[in-house]
């Protein structure tokens, strides 16, 4: 497991903060502009987080199955790592995304979402 966090621009913060006021787009950019220039141990997080925010894309546009799909590759990305890896406690959206790729699973046309992820920051960082 990746247990030492990196530091990360202010844009990484962005990102977070497009993702927790439902952006998930632009959060998806945000994390982008970072991944292209970070190092090679951190690029699967950052991507992990650039898949979770586009599966959240995919679900507010109710493709569910590109939804799944992109569930399933963030939380493979994600799963090495702490979770309070680069500033970001993401273990509750981590939880939710799963719960929700499981219910795609057997509802593959479509779940009503009633709870929209967060990501709080550690504010120790």
């Amino acid at each position: 497991m990746h247990e030492s966090s990196p530091r990360f621009p202010p844009s990484f913060r962005r990102g977070i903060e497009l993702f927790n006021e439902g952006q998930y787009w632009e959060a998806h950019e945000a994390w982008e502009e970072i991944w292209l220039l970070e190092e090679a141990d951190v690029r699967p997080f950052l991507q992990g987080l650039i898949q979770l925010a586009a599966a959240w894309h995919h679900v507010e546009r109710r493709n569910f199955r590109g939804a799944k799909r992109l569930f399933g590759a963030a939380l493979a990305k994600l799963e090495p790592y702490a979770p309070a890896y680069g500033g970001v406690q993401r273990g509750e959206a981590v939880v939710q995304a799963a719960a929700l790729a499981a219910r795609l699973e057997r509802e593959p046309e479509g779940v009503e979402v009633a709870e929209r992820p967060y990501l709080p920051i550690d504010r120790g960082e």
